[in-house]
């Protein structure tokens, strides 16, 4: 018997790249159709390049301002002390 349960807001169809179909000896999912991927590429093409004038001046900025290495390994470190510590807990 086959069977199709879509997570989707188009239940039931067996079109939705998300559908899981149950063939009997387990689930499977199916890949999305082409146009999807090539729309789902254009589109992260387009946000790359609308959001590109931030991220040159964010990287500028970033060049520019003083290095506060200790503000990033101190807690980092803390962070790791504090996983072992929990670690050894157990």
């Amino acid at each position: 018997m086959l069977t199709a349960f879509s997570i989707s807001a188009q239940r039931g169809t067996g079109k939705h790249p998300s559908t899981l179909v149950d063939n009997g000896g387990g689930y499977q999912v199916e890949t999305a159709p082409t146009w999807e991927i090539l729309l789902a590429g254009v589109v992260a093409v387009l946000l790359i390049l609308w959001f590109r004038p931030g991220i040159k001046a964010a990287i500028e900025r970033s060049r520019k301002a003083e290095k506060d290495w200790p503000g990033l390994l101190i807690p980092l470190g803390l962070v790791v002390l504090f996983v072992i510590f929990l670690m050894s807990m157990v």
